[in-house]
């Protein structure tokens, strides 16, 4: 019996059309909730929890949070995880802007 060694010169598998879909869906629904204040400033978002009640895995909403992240809509700390990103600001009078963020 010989095996055969994978071919080095194959490139990953490209998402599929679908699970491309699903991550920009997660993406847009959870950058809604974050913008219309479905969670609470400072609250952290437990992937775990936010999968189970969209009814969807963990990757598509660990992508998406990380996607938020990256437009400082939530905040991210190692060892803490993901958290929304106007934490600290509500009681200094700073809401979210019309276009996203934390106004300043």
């Amino acid at each position: 019996m010989s095996a055969e060694a994978p071919n080095d010169d194959s490139l990953p598998a490209a998402p599929t059309p679908a699970a491309a879909g699903l991550a920009e869906h997660v993406y847009l629904l959870l950058k809604a909730e974050v913008i219309n204040d479905q969670f609470a400033a400072g609250t952290r978002i437990v992937i775990e929890s936010v999968a189970l009640r969209l009814g969807v895995s963990p990757t598509p909403v660990r992508e998406a949070l990380a996607r938020l992240a990256g437009e400082q809509l939530v905040s991210f700390r190692v060892y803490v995880g993901y958290r929304d990103g106007c934490a600290g600001r509500e009681g200094a009078g700073v809401g979210r802007s019309g276009g996203g963020g934390c106004a300043r």
